[in-house]
């Protein structure tokens, strides 16, 4: 198992993509920092036997095998439905690692499209690169320039707590409503604590 740590996270993904077809192993999988980024190393990959295999997010249009993971986009109908019951109008605003990932491009139009006729509006969608501290900045930001936020809708998984951090240190807890991707370990104290209304997630084990 590897992971990109530099601060240009994609570029090394791809460097790294490209080192593993070069030293020919018998298989990849890796969730993509951006679908469209990889497609050419996948295809060098295919074309020279070895099999990829994408999860979590996904690298559409590609020769990769498959793709493993949950349907981004009814997860994001799922939050946005869950965000019309919670907070039922005003403004939300959105935290999420990349722009660029398929699973959070699909989660974000399915948010979306389940608030179309609603009193719900997203505002804004706020980018980390999945930098938690910088997560938890964007939140208070938000806080401050919408005084009136309905709540937080939440895209990836260290952006749950990082909103209850901020949420929490406003006193503002039950005012201002989370809806959080995936269920981290402090989301769900979160959620016991009642800051949290709902996660969506995703059986990441099976």
């Amino acid at each position: 198992f590897q992971a990109p740590t530099a601060a240009e996270k994609l570029s090394q993904q791809l460097s790294m993509l490209e080192t593993f077809v070069n030293d020919k192993y018998s298989a990849i999988t890796f969730s993509a920092i951006d679908r469209d980024a990889p497609k050419p190393i996948i295809e060098k990959a295919v074309d020279q036997g070895i099999p990829v295999l994408v999860m979590d997010s996904d690298s559409t249009g590609s020769k990769r095998a498959m793709y493993i993971g949950m349907s981004d986009f009814d997860a994001g109908k799922s939050a946005g439905e869950a965000a019309k019951k919670i907070m039922g109008k005003g403004k939300v605003v959105g935290l999420v690692g990349y722009a660029t990932a398929q699973n959070a491009q699909d989660r974000i139009a399915g948010v979306k499209a389940a608030f179309e006729g609603s009193e719900l509006e997203l505002v804004e969608l706020l980018l980390d690169d999945i930098k938690p501290e910088v997560a938890l900045s964007n939140a208070q930001t938000a806080m401050q320039k919408y005084p009136d936020l309905a709540g937080f809708i939440t895209f990836y998984s260290y952006d749950g707590p990082a909103a209850c951090q901020a949420v929490k240190q406003a006193d503002m807890a039950g005012k201002v409503k989370i809806v959080a991707f995936d269920a981290e370990p402090e989301t769900q104290r979160c959620t016991a604590d009642g800051v949290v209304q709902a996660m969506i997630g995703q059986r990441v084990y099976f």
